[in-house]
């Protein structure tokens, strides 16, 4: 484990996929899809396009590699009638064995880090430090940050294979504690600094839908896990669900 001090800066941004319509093409959403890898050595698969709701739409993808995200969110812009893809993104699952995803730490140059930012011991999605950290990744480019419950995660792709992205993140600072209520408790404080039992697997099925006010999307993943995510909706700058609560459960 490193522990690395930052010095933070705040940044505003939200990516504006390349349409004027209605609903976005197919090409447009594989662009958008195709926006979030790092490295060219994939290519983005799209699963499952979730039908509008109150213009808001979820696209499910195939992940790649960890912390490659299987659900983006868009949010249709009623002023400008453009979609823009939301800062944070979501990786419902834990699957406790390595399920083969391409893993960055084991680059041969380590391009994958986990380090604890300024000796937080648990971290939360919206302190302060949590978030001007992520955001960094507007303005360093290159980089991918996900913050987990005890340390925070980063990545570049290697040299030869590096391309441009547009940022990303994901809520992972519950991911521990899922973890151990999936598995009856079976992982111990060591495991809490290893990404290695955090590996995603594939979405079987995922809905979105508005249930007393509040979005819901309810995703049951391929290891029989249902994670559902309620929240009141996007922020205005289009980076965050707000008032997000994550409940798992095994089937």
């Amino acid at each position: 484990m490193i522990r690395i001090t930052f010095i933070i800066c705040l940044a505003t941004w939200c990516l504006v996929a390349p349409a004027q319509a209605q609903q976005l093409t197919k090409e447009q959403l594989q662009h958008v899809a195709d926006d979030l890898l790092i490295s060219t050595k994939y290519t983005a698969e799209i699963q499952q396009v979730l039908p509008i709701v109150d213009d808001l739409q979820v696209i499910v993808l195939v992940p790649h590699y960890r912390e490659h995200p299987s659900i983006i969110l868009l949010k249709k812009d009623k002023n400008t009638n453009t979609w823009k893809r939301t800062f944070e993104c979501l990786s419902p699952g834990i699957e406790v064995n390595p399920l083969g995803l391409f893993d960055w730490h084991t680059t041969p140059t380590n391009t994958g880090i986990d380090f604890v930012p300024n000796n937080i011991k648990v971290n939360s999605f919206t302190d302060k430090t949590i978030v001007n950290l992520i955001e960094t990744s507007f303005t360093v480019k290159g980089g991918v940050l996900i913050p987990y419950q005890n340390f925070v995660h980063m990545n570049t792709a290697d040299e030869q294979s590096q391309k441009e992205f547009t940022p990303y993140t994901i809520d992972k600072t519950q991911y521990f504690d899922f973890a151990n209520q999936l598995a009856n408790k079976k992982h111990s404080k060591t495991d809490a600094s290893n990404c290695m039992i955090f590996d995603t697997p594939l979405v079987q099925s995922c809905s979105l839908k508005k249930v007393e006010g509040k979005y819901q999307i309810v995703a049951t993943t391929q290891n029989n896990q249902t994670w559902t995510y309620t929240f009141d909706g996007i922020d205005p700058n289009c980076k965050y669900l707000v008032n997000k609560k994550i409940t798992v459960t095994k089937n």
